[in-house]
């Protein structure tokens, strides 16, 4: 009966289920919503890290001027010859890197798929640069503003030249999953990256001071080596040993006439045909390969008639030398040979010089011998074209540069009435030898005189006895000290008993306890 009565009614256990049912009920919507949106939130911080490092990757390989040679099998040969090919091919090349980063999350590409801007998960790559004057409007996060690059208001992108600025930008559109189900708004978020960097000079590869290669000659392999001789000498011998001297392979002497070049033309290379070029041929008619090693290019009359002209670029058979950017008469180009400025043997490539801005008085208004070109080539030989400020028929064979055997120092002086004059010095010095010496060491041994100092002889001295006699110890008898002790007396005590008085016993009457009869 006792422990039936411990344990609680049965209507109270009812009652305490019903109430945590009921509070888990209250609480179970908060914690969903708590787990959800960390998941969420979780989702979103990853999707914008992805968008910012697909950007850096991006821009990274557009500056390198890199492109995936697939995209040229449409070209002929399936490769891309000229700047534009290459190009309209590092275009596709950039943004196959760039989306290359962006994994873990579902994509709509505008490359395969037809989505606008209001679309979830809509995703877009622009590729920008300021060629041709294009404009580059940079996105916005968590608004409606996208990547654009635009050329006189329609889409055109571009990857940039060498030395020009390339932008890479990403668009995407993130979607939430759960939230929407709560009634969560809004339901997806724009992100967006763009970077932005300056586009290494591929096309014209600088060797600067670059140092000449060290002939080392060959060893003879059974020459024996020299054994050390050890010669007792006070005075040291110096051995005198020939040096070994490398002598270079005689090259001949190129023939300078076959190598020529035509007349100057002058046309358009933009495509509304507003921006002026100047082109002038250069032929290798002999049979050895050679390459431009430096170029001055004239441009005065160009320039009186045309005031506020500038150069833009020099570009060889299709390829960018250099982007000069030069306002002022004469332009130089000075990198040394390179691939791109190779002129082999039977070839003749086209040597144009662009200008930036758009003349509408470039038509016939510049005779085509107003312009002067002096070409270097590797080989020593030197191809000029004087400017001439009236076209005069005359029957004169243009004088051609020789190579003496001497450093040779060409002066060409032009017949225009302008007053600057251009004079060209190549410096053609040769090559110093190199001379490897073989140094000879000889070991000279030189004996020391011998320095045998006798020992010291030691000698025995003997001591003398130094024994001292100890002290002999005095026995004395000390006195007797015999203190006699006292004596203990006994003195008896007189007795201190008081006798105590008598005690008195006193009767007091008691009381007594009756009735009284009256």
């Amino acid at each position: 009966m006792t422990i039936l009565r411990l344990l609680p009614p049965r209507r109270t256990q009812q009652r305490a289920k019903a109430q945590a049912i009921v509070e888990f009920a209250i609480v179970l919507p908060i914690l969903l919503l708590v787990l959800v949106g960390i998941m969420e939130v979780s989702r979103l911080m990853f999707a914008w890290i992805v968008i910012e490092n697909s950007t850096r990757f991006g821009v990274r390989y557009a500056t390198a001027g890199s492109l995936n040679p697939a995209y040229c099998a449409g070209y002929p040969g399936g490769k891309c010859e000229t700047d534009a090919q290459k190009d309209a091919a590092r275009i596709p090349s950039i943004k196959d890197e760039t989306q290359r980063i962006v994994i873990g999350f579902f994509l709509r590409n505008t490359r395969t798929e037809s989505v606008t801007k209001a679309d979830e998960r809509y995703f877009n790559i622009t590729v920008c640069s300021a060629e041709d004057g294009r404009v580059f409007t940079p996105p916005v996060n968590n608004k409606p503003v996208y990547a654009s690059c635009l050329l006189g208001g329609s889409p055109s992108e571009h990857p940039g030249s060498p030395g020009q600025r390339v932008v890479v930008a990403a668009d995407y559109n993130f979607t939430f999953i759960v939230l929407s189900a709560f009634g969560i708004q809004p339901e997806m978020i724009h992100l967006a990256s763009y970077r932005e960097g300056i586009v290494e000079n591929f096309r014209a590869v600088r060797a600067i001071n670059t140092p000449l290669s060290m002939a080392i000659p060959t060893v003879p392999t059974n020459t024996p080596l020299p054994t050390e001789t050890f010669t007792p000498s006070m005075t040291p011998t110096e051995t005198s040993t020939p040096t070994m001297t490398y002598t270079p392979t005689p090259t001949p002497t190129p023939d300078c006439r076959e190598y020529t070049a035509g007349s100057f033309s002058q046309r358009t290379y933009s495509s509304n045909g507003s921006k002026p070029r100047v082109r002038i041929a250069i032929r290798n008619q002999s049979g050895t390969n050679t390459a431009i090693q430096s170029l001055i290019f004239i441009w005065d009359a160009y320039d009186t008639s045309n005031p506020g002209q500038t150069l833009y670029r020099i570009r060889f058979d299709g390829d960018t030398l250099e982007n000069v950017y030069d306002s002022d008469s004469p332009s130089q180009w000075d990198s040394g040979p390179t691939n791109d400025s190779r002129l082999n043997a039977g070839q003749s490539k086209d040597l144009d010089f662009d200008y930036r801005y758009s003349d509408s008085r470039w038509s016939g208004i510049v005779p085509a011998n107003s312009f002067g070109l002096t070409v270097v080539l590797d080989n020593g030989c030197v191809i000029s074209v004087i400017p001439q400020a009236t076209p005069t028929p005359s029957n004169t064979p243009i004088p051609t540069a020789t190579m003496p055997s001497s450093t040779p120092s060409l002066t060409f002086t032009p017949s225009l009435t302008f007053t600057p004059s251009l004079t060209f010095t190549p410096s053609l010095t040769p090559r110093p030898t190199n001379t490897v010496p073989t140094p000879t060491r000889t070991n000279t041994y030189t004996p020391r005189p011998p320095t045998n100092t006798p020992k010291p002889t030691n000698t025995y001295t003997p001591r003398t006895p130094t024994n001292t006699p100890k002290p002999t110890n005095t026995y004395t008898p000390k006195p007797p000290t015999n203190t006699p002790k006292p004596t203990n007396t006994y003195t008896p005590r007189p007795p201190t008993n008081t006798p105590k008085p008598p005690a008195t016993n006193t009767l007091v009457p008691t009381p007594t306890r009756g009735r009284i009869d009256g």
